[in-house]
């Protein structure tokens, strides 16, 4: 309490010379003279300048891209998915029920006028076809659609134009895993080159997964990428633009 009376007593005489018109301007002269000092504005130019430039360099994630049969890949994904489930789930469901009582009261063996074997043995089989074949297709439909491009998305700030994309420029490419869940691979367009196969049109640099493996880093979500150019919608202008990169730097590099 004691110190709190102290330190009132201190402050108020300050607050009365704030006070008083004359000891005012005198505080907002001394104010005005150290602003004006050659070290002070140049540290406060030096400050803006910063902050120009912190704001210039500040990039924003926008969505240039949106493949146009996204919504049709996402279904087919998960109807495949759903599918596998269910036959993985009912193929032992059936075999295991066979031998309940139920269904040895209702004798089907007797209707169908086969031995109980012969009819368990038959049912096991298409159960064992239908989950291998469920499982093939999704593993097949997976790999055809795992490199599916759904949407780009560019890092950069909006106010640079489109003739600042470079091999530097940084790009999102989003696509869907095993269990049509999106996944993005964030990375440069120097590190991607062309893609020799029919259907796919970017795989990322070898020398660049190997780096990143010995760097410790997690590795990528996805390695090649399939960009369906027809009917895609979005900033299609952009688009070429990134394309267009990828196949220069990729000659340039042939060349050197």
């Amino acid at each position: 309490m004691s110190q709190l009376r102290r330190s009132v007593n201190v402050i108020n005489p300050l607050i009365r010379t704030a006070l008083v018109p004359g000891c005012r301007s005198n505080t907002v002269k001394n104010a005005i003279a150290g602003c004006n000092r050659p070290q002070t504005r140049s540290f406060i130019a030096t400050r803006i300048n910063l902050q120009q430039s912190r704001e210039s360099n500040k990039e924003e994630q926008t969505l240039i891209y949106s493949a146009p049969n996204a919504p049709t890949v996402k279904l087919l994904k998960m109807f495949s998915v759903t599918s596998l489930g269910v036959a993985s789930v009912s193929a032992p469901a059936v075999l295991y029920f066979w031998e309940t009582p139920a269904i040895q009261a209702a004798d089907i063996n007797g209707y169908m006028f086969i031995g109980a074997s012969t009819i368990q043995y038959i049912f096991s089989i298409f159960a064992s076809t239908a989950l291998v074949a469920s499982a093939c297709s999704t593993g097949v439909l997976h790999k055809f659609l795992s490199p599916y491009v759904n949407n780009v998305i560019l890092h950069q700030n909006p106010s640079k134009s489109i003739q600042s994309i470079s091999p530097n420029t940084q790009i999102t490419l989003e696509t869907l895993d095993l269990l049509a869940r999106k996944k993005q691979t964030t990375l440069k367009l120097r590190d991607l080159v062309p893609a020799k196969g029919s259907w796919l049109t970017w795989n990322i640099k070898k020398d660049v997964v190997q780096r990143r493996e010995q760097l410790g880093k997690d590795e990528f979500p996805q390695t090649r990428f399939w960009l369906d150019q027809r009917g895609g919608l979005g900033d299609l202008e952009t688009m070429s633009k990134i394309v267009k990169v990828v196949d220069e730097e990729f000659k340039r590099g042939r060349t050197l």
